[in-house]
């Protein structure tokens, strides 16, 4: 590995486990660890994970605004299983917060399936909500989650395939 590299994968290293050392006044944000006596850290935080799920929030507010139920369907699988994921990783994470959420992203694609907009926009209020729910009972009420007025996602096109 040239030296350039190295300082690189060293330095992100050196980010992430910063990063997740910041995170420890979480209580959920305790490290997860792989198998069993392996006491080396992951390197996806938390906080990490959360901002993968951000954009699938944002994602699916914009293909539902759009009209387009198929990317809707799919991004809230996609965030389904992030969420459990997370959860099955961070073990102090509530699960009946994660079940709300969940049970929000169901009616979500349920709405997406009718094609029904106003099932759509409660479902995705209630998603919000839960996601918010999550944050206060972390400590982090701070990190409020709210509909997007707009999409950093510039190089998708959210219309519907014909």
């Amino acid at each position: 590995m040239n030296r350039k590299r190295l300082s690189l994968v060293l330095g992100l290293v050196g980010a992430f486990s910063a990063h997740t050392s910041l995170a420890q006044d979480i209580p959920f944000a305790e490290q997860p660890y792989h198998g069993m006596g392996n006491r080396q850290p992951m390197l996806l935080a938390l906080a990490d994970l959360m901002s993968l799920a951000q954009d699938r929030h944002i994602k699916i507010w914009q293909a539902g605004k759009a009209n387009h139920y198929a990317l809707v369907t799919y991004e809230a699988n996609k965030l389904s299983d992030s969420l459990y994921r997370a959860a099955s990783l961070y073990s102090n994470i509530p699960v009946p917060l994660v079940k709300a959420a969940d049970a929000a992203l169901m009616r979500i694609s349920a709405a997406a399936d009718k094609r029904n907009g106003a099932e759509f926009q409660t479902a995705f209020r209630d998603l919000t909500t839960a996601c918010n729910d999550c944050h206060q009972a972390a400590g982090i009420a701070f990190v409020k989650i709210k509909t997007p007025t707009s999409s950093p996602f510039t190089n998708q096109d959210f219309a519907p395939t014909k």
